[in-house]
Parts: C-alpha cells; structure tokens; sequence
C-alpha cells in the first residue's frame, strides 16, 4: 500500500504518453490525464508545453492520424500526427462521454 501512495504523488502518475509529431516533424509526447491534454518535449515528460484542461478544449478532431484540438479561450489551434493507434481508440471512448468530438 504504501508503494501505491507513494506512486500516486508522483508527477507522472495518471498520464498516458503517446508519440507524435507536429507539422515541422518534431517529435513530441501527447499526454492525456484527467485534468486534460499536455504536450511534452521528448525529453521532458514533467512540464508540458503547452497543456490544454478539459474544459479550454472546444473541439477535437481525429482523421487518419491526425487529431487537431480547438482551444475555446485564445483560439490556438494544435494539429499533430500521432504514432500510436492506441490514443484513437481513447479518443473514440472519449467521444461517448460529454466531450464533443468531429470526424471529419
């Protein structure tokens, strides 16, 4: 139990990293949490950059392997190609939840 506490403080704890990549080819670390969605340098998965909660996040949409984020409050638009099949299945579970989510 106490191994578990002690997990639970951690940084990391409760983020799942997927590769991806933006339009200039720069790998990077998408990570999903409950607060919401960070982007991280490959190098640092502690401080991402920038990092999105649930409820800035306006719109999500996922083709092929792309998913691009709308940002309700400065209007940022993100767009990255993701490496892994694993978050697309997330994102579909996700898109049954109250999360609004458009596939183009």
């Amino acid at each position: 139990m106490e191994y578990l506490r002690v997990a639970q403080d951690l940084e990391m704890y409760g983020i799942q990293y997927y590769p991806i990549c933006n339009n200039k080819e720069t790998d990077l670390t998408l990570g999903v949490s409950a607060q919401g969605i960070g982007i991280y340098k490959e190098t640092n998965r502690i401080t991402p950059r920038p990092f999105f909660s649930w409820s800035e996040i306006k719109n999500i949409s996922f083709k092929n392997k792309v998913v691009s984020f709308r940002i309700s409050f400065a209007k940022v638009f993100y767009r990255s190609i993701i490496r892994n099949s694993k978050l697309a299945l997330i994102l579909s579970f996700l898109q049954s939840s109250s999360f609004q989510y458009h596939y183009k």
